[in-house]
């Protein structure tokens, strides 16, 4: 998961992106769950060394939220709409265990969808409990910071 608040055209954006994806290592069949846009900025909250989010991406308009299946047996790979849900999270930094530094493009490929990043971040680590769609996942390791002069292309 990944929120990022920046500007465009001197207008505060906050932006999501999730996923959940489940494979049978036995078989190489997959399930891909995940979504993608720009959120109310309401819903994410950053309060000094923490930082707070809770939105439900069935109500955001223009929020994609997609289900992606691949059956190795077929060799078919398929992608459909999702109603989307409650997505919720909380991080706390964990001073001063690790910082990163980056600058240049991230990007990460998964079957359905391709996330780019391009600029500089800063950001350190930090515990995480989120919810995404039901699936909770309780004090996993994260990072929280800032990042500059960045633009994010999400490809489905």
């Amino acid at each position: 998961m990944e929120v990022d608040r920046g500007s465009t055209a001197g207008q505060t954006t906050t932006f999501l992106f999730y996923q959940h994806f489940i494979e049978d290592v036995n078989t190489g069949a997959f399930q891909n769950t995940f979504g993608s846009g720009t959120i109310p900025n309401s819903a994410f909250q950053v309060h000094g060394q923490t930082d707070s989010l809770n939105v439900d991406t069935s109500t955001v308009a223009g929020f994609v939220n997609q289900f992606c299946t691949f059956d190795p047996n077929t060799n078919l790979f398929t992608c459909n709409s999702a109603p989307g849900g409650v997505v919720t999270g909380v991080w706390s930094v964990i001073t001063p265990l690790v910082t990163f530094q980056n600058s240049g493009t991230l990007r990460f490929t998964f079957p359905g969808v391709r996330f780019i990043a391009t600029g500089t971040s800063d950001s350190q680590a930090a515990l995480a409990n989120v919810n995404v769609l039901g699936t909770v996942l309780t004090n996993v390791t994260a990072n929280v910071g800032t990042r500059h002069n960045t633009s994010i292309n999400v490809q489905h």
